[in-house]
């Protein structure tokens, strides 16, 4: 059984209202007194109450975070950054998977939600403040409760990389989910990238999948690597994607990095374990999880969000890029970087 305030007011001999004062933090007690109260009850390791907490209209410092994949690698560290966060400001951080058990957290006296990319979570949810991990920053969406995981970034450095070793016609395998933010900004800065470089946008090297499958993927590098002008690299929108690639070049005989460069997005816990290992990007989901966690503590208690630094996701190169055998000339607009 744990300890109950008419226990610590046993102890301390004051009274029920005076320890309950002392807890909750309320500005209407002597400094001596709230001292040993607040002593008493981490000697005895009081825990309150919540269901009483929300009954007396007290604060119950609860957050949740809101996600479809609980088994993501990405999630777990988002969530341990978050949790790190949460119990040194004295939250307490739960995990919700629909909306609807956010409604009935709230009536536990929830009081703030992140969302672990939520294309539809708003700035406000049912009342209470929100911060949403997003791929890119919507259209109107407010920088307090939106955070950016940077993948524009991410995908023009992977660009950028594979230009810088001299390929000239990188071929793209994505999704046919053409208002997925994920799947739109890749496209956009892989384009980007291109006119960057002063390369010819061809649309017959981006090819689209249907799901994050291998089998996907393999079915669109399949499409890319038997054309009479084959790209030299590939550009996948995601690891596992990646992966597909290997499975196709592999079955044409074609030997990575040597023959086509595979590049992927996200360093899944196995892309180190491909071979050649994989050239892929890596964002900081626990950094990202635990800054998630003070904008929102920031907006539940009122305060001004301080302009920080982006967290930039990083380039990781591996063994699966290098120069190509043999540049190609048909793009008579290339020129040299």
């Amino acid at each position: 059984m744990s300890t109950t305030i008419t226990e610590i007011a046993e102890m301390t001999g004051v009274s029920k209202s005076t320890v309950h004062r002392a807890l909750s933090g309320s500005a209407k007690i002597r400094g001596d007194i709230r001292k040993l109260v607040l002593e008493c009850a981490a000697r005895h390791h009081y825990q309150p109450n919540l269901s009483a907490r929300v009954l007396v209209g007290a604060r119950t410092y609860l957050a949740a975070i809101l996600a479809n994949d609980f088994g993501n690698i990405h999630f777990a560290q988002f969530l341990r950054g978050a949790g790190e966060a949460a119990s040194g400001a004295g939250y307490h951080l739960l995990t919700a998977s629909s909306e609807k058990e956010l409604v009935n957290l709230k009536q536990l006296g929830l009081e703030g939600v992140i969302g672990f990319f939520q294309e539809d979570l708003e700035a406000e949810f049912d009342g209470l403040p929100t911060v949403n991990l997003v791929k890119a920053l919507p259209p109107g969406g407010r920088k307090d409760s939106c955070l950016n995981s940077e993948v524009a970034c991410g995908t023009l450095q992977v660009m950028r990389y594979l230009i810088g070793l001299g390929h000239r016609r990188i071929g793209h395998v994505t999704l046919s989910i053409p208002r997925d933010r994920d799947v739109k900004t890749k496209l956009s800065e892989y384009r980007h990238a291109l006119k960057e470089a002063g390369i010819a946008y061809d649309p017959s090297l981006v090819v689209r999948s249907e799901l994050y499958m291998e089998q996907c993927g393999y079915e669109g590098a399949m499409t890319l690597l038997t054309r009479p002008d084959p790209p030299t690299a590939i550009f996948a929108l995601s690891d596992i994607l990646a992966a597909g690639c290997y499975r196709a070049a592999r079955e044409l005989k074609l030997r990575v990095p040597r023959d086509i460069s595979i590049c992927g997005y996200d360093d899944k816990e196995y892309s180190s374990l491909l071979y050649p290992s994989l050239t892929t990007v890596r964002t900081p989901y626990k950094l990202l999880g635990e800054r998630a966690m003070k904008m929102l503590i920031a907006r539940i208690e009122g305060e001004s969000g301080m302009d920080e630094e982006p967290l930039l996701p990083v380039l990781i190169p591996r063994g699966s890029a290098t120069r190509p055998r043999k540049i190609s000339t048909n793009n008579l607009s290339e020129k040299k970087i």
